[in-house]
């Protein structure tokens, strides 16, 4: 089980039971990059009370070619394996000198283009003008 101290830290260092994109707050410092959170939604299917240990899933519902834009589903269990939360959020990566939307740094994205993928639709987007590539491998 996962002690969680905030959502979008889950999302960054809980990707994969056994990888992290290592985006901590000292890399990201050290590149003068942050994250930045477009939007999330929370669906509680039942209470999480304080001191219960819970376990979270993330998978990949889509992310932009160029690695500017990703888009994240969580999902959250007790121990018992009910479902207690979902998490669907879009975020992307900030140069935090220039204030602009950057890349998410290369080592990251590969390995992040890597990791669990959703079963949901086959194009998300975050707006109007940006369009997220699908995530699920095509056949």
């Amino acid at each position: 089980m996962t002690e969680i101290k905030g959502i979008f830290a889950a999302s960054m260092s809980i990707l994969d039971k056994n990888l992290t994109l290592d985006l901590n707050k000292t890399k990201f410092d050290k590149l003068n990059i942050g994250p930045v959170l477009f939007y999330e939604h929370m669906y509680y299917y039942k209470e999480i009370k304080i001191g219960v240990k819970f376990s979270v899933t993330v998978e990949i519902d889509g992310y932009s070619e160029d690695g500017k834009f990703f888009k994240l589903f969580q999902n959250f269990y007790n121990q018992k394996g009910e479902h207690l939360a979902h998490l669907d959020l879009a975020f992307g990566i900030m140069d935090t000198v220039k204030r602009k939307l950057t890349l998410m740094p290369e080592d990251s994205f590969n390995l992040f283009k890597g990791l669990s993928r959703s079963n949901q639709t086959p194009a998300a987007e975050i707006n109007a003008n940006i369009k997220i590539k699908n995530a699920t491998p095509s056949l």
